[in-house]
């Protein structure tokens, strides 16, 4: 028996060993060729060089595996992106292989897209630093996962921009009605980013599709109203339902409204202030993005600049150096109507004190701002001219002209019309006076003329202007 054992030991161990006497003899003749090469040496300890050997393949293997893991992440998020944006377009049949090549359920019965926006992302940049932001940024990520597992709904995301991410949701028929399913999910995430994260995220819900073809359409449907969170505000919920309680934004003419309140703030008229309060009133009710907020303003901005023509050259060097990189950085930044009232509001507030400045230091009872207030008491006065004010003050017409386009910054015959004008627009909002009437008091003997004029200056006849500012008082 001792002997058989020693027999069978022998060769089974002889047996099992092949294959490492193989590896051996290789690394041998690896080993041999090595140390033949100049300044080549073998190893000493063989068993502990074959065991950094082992390990440096393992390494490499994980190496391998998680380029692997992070190349197929990468193709993931570029066809995710790619597919919203609308730069590739799949069949139903490419998608299938696409989301089986991944690793990831394909099947739905109708697709819908929501777009989550951080808020105040200026200032969530400035507080955390970037590994912060990626940190946050995933957990929302995985929160909104950890919601919808328990209805047994698959989703896909995607960043498509710093500060908004897109939510693709699979639907199926028990997750229907589908819109508000999605609206509930959306309204918890927002309710546990605010508790647990100190943050808001804003949502705009797209339109349900019934085709991967047709994602795109869901994309932009929810990323245009996530931006309408302007005048809806911060952790706002936004569909096509919300968008119905705004106006479009045909009904405000709002640059007419921008040159006007400009007049009063170059008079130093305290009707500025009021006439600002009421173009933000009436933009509340108008559904608008970030975008159309900024144009405002710097359509406010290039309205300011024209009002302060004829300024001095201080004045104008100040107004550039310090408030007009002001209000720029105020419309790239500010994400509602409110924040861009109050921020707006108390900037021009500043710079009022810096324009009553210069009209006192201008307003040195020059013959230009006596023909003004000359004009302000007689403009009703049909006969009022450049020629019968000329004569008043003793100065030729083209002095007259010059005067007054320099010194206040109008030209004579506009300033006339628009004091004639504003007189008559608010009769026309406050009395209920015939337009012949008020016509002849601000200057008119014809009322046809007093309607040309009434209509080029205005944009709209007395009669229709009446009407429409008596809808809203």
């Amino acid at each position: 028996m001792i002997l058989l054992s020693i027999v069978w030991f022998t060769v089974i161990t002889h047996w099992r060993f092949k294959p490492i006497r193989t590896i051996v003899g290789k690394i041998g003749g690896y080993t041999a060729h090595r140390a033949a090469a100049p300044g080549g040496k073998a190893p000493r300890d063989q068993l502990k060089w074959i065991e950094g050997a082992i390990d440096h393949l393992l390494e490499k293997s994980l190496d391998y595996e998680q380029m692997q893991k992070e190349g197929l992440q990468l193709r993931q998020r570029h066809l995710f992106h790619d597919l919203l944006i609308g730069n590739r377009s799949l069949t139903d049949l490419e998608w299938q292989k696409q989301m089986e090549s991944f690793g990831l359920p394909h099947a739905y019965e109708r697709l819908a897209v929501a777009v989550l926006e951080i808020d105040r992302y200026a200032r969530f940049v400035e507080q955390y630093n970037a590994r912060d932001q990626y940190l946050l940024k995933y957990i929302i990520e995985a929160a909104i996962r950890e919601l919808v597992q328990p209805r047994e709904l698959f989703i896909w995301q995607v960043w498509t921009h710093p500060r908004r991410l897109a939510v693709v949701f699979h639907l199926e028929g028990r997750h229907e009605p589908h819109l508000d399913t999605i609206r509930h999910i959306c309204r918890t995430l927002q309710d546990w980013v605010r508790e647990h994260l100190e943050l808001t995220v804003s949502a705009g819900i797209g339109d349900v599709v019934d085709s991967i073809g047709r994602i795109a359409d869901s994309f932009r449907a929810a990323d245009r109203n996530a931006s309408y969170k302007a005048v809806f505000g911060m952790n706002a919920l936004i569909d096509q339902e919300a968008k119905k309680t705004k106006e479009s934004g045909e009904h405000f003419n709002w640059f007419h409204a921008l040159l006007e309140m400009a007049h009063h703030y170059r008079k130093g008229s305290a009707e500025w202030e009021d006439k600002l309060q009421h173009i933000f009133a009436e933009l509340k009710r108008t559904l608008l993005s970030q975008a159309d907020l900024a144009n405002i303003l710097n359509n406010l901005v290039h309205q300011l600049q024209k009002a302060f023509g004829g300024f001095s050259r201080e004045f104008l060097d100040v107004w550039q150096e310090e408030y007009v990189d002001k209000f720029r950085k105020i419309a790239d930044q500010a994400e509602t109507i409110d924040e861009l009232q109050e921020q707006a509001t108390a900037l021009m507030r500043k710079l009022a004190r810096e324009v009553e400045q210069e009209r006192i230091n201008r307003r040195n009872q020059s013959v230009a701002y006596q023909i003004k207030a000359y004009i302000d008491r007689h403009y009703a006065d049909p006969n009022l001219s450049l020629n019968q004010v000329s004569d008043l003050f003793g100065i030729s017409p083209k002095s007259v002209s010059h005067l007054f386009k320099e010194e206040v910054g109008e030209k004579f015959l506009d300033y006339l019309l628009q004091v004639r004008f504003d007189r008559a627009k608010q009769m026309l909002r406050e009395t209920d006076e015939p337009v012949q009437s008020i016509a002849e008091q601000v200057g008119y003997h014809h009322v046809i003329s007093f309607h040309r004029a009434f209509k080029k200056q205005v944009g709209m006849p007395p009669g229709e202007y009446r009407n429409l500012h008596r809808q809203r008082p």
